[in-house]
């Protein structure tokens, strides 16, 4: 996709048609080509029709960038506490349902986020009674 305006005699114009403008509208509508990286627009065209389709989803976190923070219960065998772990994937569901993998035994369902998987230290240490552990 190319842009629609172009900085000539010192003013942005369009051409549109046989007819040259410029002006106030010209000069927004060139700020704003210039704001969004043009190639970038096929792209978001594509994830909104798939949005308007039901197919995409935005997860809490990026895989394997992203530290998520799990409650262990005292059934751990490192007893009651809070456990990091790395993101390494995710699996969605057609329902909007997920799960994030790491290197740990139980994965990060959608459900229970907030309750026993947080995405800072700080959550989980609120949600554990203000206790750290590591």
């Amino acid at each position: 996709m190319e842009r629609c305006t172009y900085f000539e005699g010192g003013k942005w114009r369009i051409r549109l048609g046989d007819t040259e403008y410029s002006g106030s509208w010209v000069d927004r509508l060139a700020a704003y080509e210039d704001a969004i990286p043009f190639d970038k627009l096929p792209r978001a065209a594509e994830l909104v029709k798939a949005d308007d389709k039901g197919l995409c989803m935005v997860l809490p976190c990026e895989p394997s960038a992203v530290t998520v923070y799990q409650l262990r219960s005292k059934k751990h065998a490192l007893g009651v506490g809070i456990s990091q772990r790395i993101v390494s994937c995710a699996t969605v569901w057609g329902d909007g349902n997920y799960a994030l993998h790491h290197q740990g035994a139980d994965d990060c369902l959608k459900k229970d986020f907030g309750k026993t998987w947080f995405l800072t230290r700080a959550e989980a240490e609120a949600a554990l009674g203000g206790g750290k552990d590591g």
